[in-house]
């Protein structure tokens, strides 16, 4: 073939015709051949290949040939084709395909083995760190280490971890429930210490994004079933994309409220701790640095006030109590403290949707 032996995807094609007319046993009758086809050649196929330049072939086929070994041997040969994948930095869109391919054609069971675990778990941390890299404000240019395509950062990660948990295409999740848990443990970040971190406008947090898809479902992926993430571990996913906000808040989070609208309250209550929490830790003495810390306190609580309503979300809720308000005002020598709680009422205030909104947020109404 012209990738380096490998077979042109119009080859593979006439190897799946004949593989689907005649069956496996009847194309390659040696049970070691196709063991061997599975572990090596065609991941060496998939591998010389440009990326998504016909894998989904290769990956059918290879699905097609694992469904006809037995049960010990296609566990192994596929643990074994997906550690050369890995070990030759496939792309992860690539195996996102090829996950999807190998579970329709030779069922979804057959997919979960140790190897992808492992590799979804590193997919997701590589694709965590590589994001809260690209949100840190005050971070610098440091070098985005880790961050490519095969390593499971960048935009190939969603296609793949969604794969993984069954969200697309729907299904049961192809991950062990442990997995799941590890996902959501990384996934809580909180934001940085000095409470900067640029929103995620363009939804680029692909483990959050996948984990609010499982959220939305709300059942196993099979019609049925205990859903994959529990009452908390939801909750927890819906608190993290509150702190991050930008597109996935606006694109994923509806979804999840209203599967389960249930969620709501102990959400509310999460992010109004943290709002009153970062009233109370000392202000930056920067005043570059406490402008922008104001903007980022006021969005968060705008998503708050969006969700939750302006009574539910008040002023006092918010930590802005008129006890702090009349302290403030008896210290006019706390200059930073004093601006921080205009610029947060300020940026806060600007941010809601007409009069009604405002005073409904100062007075406590309307939640």
């Amino acid at each position: 073939g012209p990738e380096e032996g490998a077979p042109s995807p119009d080859e593979v094609g006439l190897l799946l015709t004949l593989v689907g007319r005649c069956g496996p046993d009847a194309v390659v009758p040696d049970g070691r051949a196709r063991r061997a086809l599975c572990a090596d050649a065609v991941p060496r196929w998939i591998l010389a290949r440009p990326p998504g330049a016909g894998v989904r072939g290769d990956f059918e086929l290879l699905g097609r040939l694992l469904g006809s070994l037995v049960e010990d041997d296609r566990g192994d040969a596929w643990s074994s084709a997906l550690r050369a994948l890995a070990a030759g930095r496939c792309g992860r869109a690539s195996l996102s395909v090829g996950l999807s391919a190998v579970a329709e054609v030779s069922g979804r069971d057959s997919v979960r083995c140790d190897v992808l675990d492992d590799l979804a778990i590193e997919t997701a941390r590589s694709a965590v760190e590589s994001y809260r890299r690209s949100r840190d404000v005050l971070a610098g240019d440091e070098d985005d280490a880790g961050a490519s395509p095969e390593d499971g950062g960048g935009e190939d990660a969603f296609p793949f971890l969604s794969a993984c948990a069954g969200v697309d295409p729907p299904g049961p999740p192809l991950v062990s429930d442990g997995v799941i848990r590890r996902w959501v443990g990384l996934s809580r970040g909180g934001h940085p210490e000095d409470g900067l971190a640029l929103e995620d406008e363009d939804g680029s947090n692909a483990l959050l994004r996948a984990l609010l898809g499982l959220a939305a479902r709300g059942d196993g992926g099979d019609g049925g079933g205990a859903p994959a993430l529990t009452r908390d571990e939801a909750a927890s996913v819906v608190v993290q994309s509150w702190l991050e906000g930008g597109e996935t808040w606006r694109s994923c989070v509806p979804a999840v409220l209203s599967a389960d609208g249930s969620l709501l309250p102990d959400v509310a209550e999460s992010a109004r701790r943290s709002l009153r929490s970062d009233l109370d830790d000392p202000p930056p003495s920067d005043r570059s640095v406490l402008e922008l810390v104001c903007q980022a306190w006021a969005g968060r609580a705008a998503r708050l006030v969006g969700v939750a309503g302006p009574g539910a979300a008040g002023l006092d809720a918010l930590g802005v109590t008129s006890r702090k308000l009349r302290d403030i005002a008896g210290l006019p020598e706390d200059a930073n403290e004093s601006e921080r709680l205009f610029l947060c009422l300020m940026y806060l205030l600007h941010s809601l949707d007409g009069p009604p909104a405002r005073r409904d947020l100062v007075l406590g109404v309307g939640g």
